[in-house]
């Protein structure tokens, strides 16, 4: 019978809404795998990224050390000059000469202070990232290790249910309306076929012709919601 047919659809779909929800899980977890590599992966960049920056502030370090040597060997020469100096004009030129070396100095002692407390808070941060790359590479690894079988649990969930749904189609003796219920199903959000036990459509909640709402408790043919077009089944149907 047509009224039969239309709770064995209702029974299928109730399945495809359970199935729609796994698969959506399932397709959701290629996704966290990914960003869960994408993390590990930014996590040993910004280690690269680090000894770059300390590789940089050596350098400047080294410049800056070799300068403040320069300079010092400058004032030496400069101290040894004032003893032998022989006139005024040579004394003023000296302490000119010293007077720009002591700011020179002064320039890069604070040039060098400033690397050296940047290079030790490079270094404290990339002891910090080398020291939790252990626990990260782990953690990820746990991680995708849950997804890849929850991966498997859901596929198997779904084949479950999936022939649960065989089973129930086998029922019906109007293959049509699977047909019909399917094609309906994929335009309507994922459903096909409301329960109703009022003339209002339980899908687009339209008030149905009482002509239609009477025909429908019958259960001799199947009708549509005008304007959804879901397959409309008598609730009473159902109950018994």
């Amino acid at each position: 019978m047509l009224k039969d047919d239309l709770k064995y659809l209702y029974e299928i779909q109730k399945l495809d809404i359970e199935i729609d929800e796994l698969t959506e899980n399932l397709n959701s977890i290629p996704e966290r795998i990914r960003q869960l590599t994408l993390d590990l992966e930014k996590h040993k960049e910004s280690i690269e990224r680090e000894k770059e920056v300390i590789a940089r502030l050596e350098e400047s370090k080294s410049d800056v050390e070799k300068k403040l040597s320069n300079i010092k060997t400058a004032l030496d020469k400069n101290k040894k000059k004032e003893k032998s100096v022989q006139s005024g004009r040579e004394g003023e030129s000296l302490l000119r000469e010293k007077e720009n070396l002591i700011r020179d100095e002064e320039f890069y002692g604070n040039k060098l202070k400033d690397i050296t407390e940047q290079l030790e808070k490079s270094s404290a941060n990339l002891s910090n990232l080398e020291d939790s790359l252990g626990d990260v590479i782990t953690s990820t690894e746990d991680d995708i290790k849950l997804y890849t079988e929850k991966e498997e649990e859901l596929k198997n969930e779904i084949e479950v249910l999936e022939d649960k749904k065989k089973r129930i189609a086998v029922h019906i003796e109007d293959p049509t309306i699977i047909k019909k219920y399917d094609r309906i199903r994929e335009n309507r959000d994922g459903i096909g076929i409301v329960v109703i036990d009022k003339p209002i459509c339980a899908g687009c909640f339209v008030k149905l012709p009482q002509e239609i709402y009477n025909k429908l408790k019958s259960g001799e043919e199947i009708h549509f919601c005008e304007v959804c077009g879901r397959i409309l089944l008598w609730k009473g149907f159902i109950d018994e």
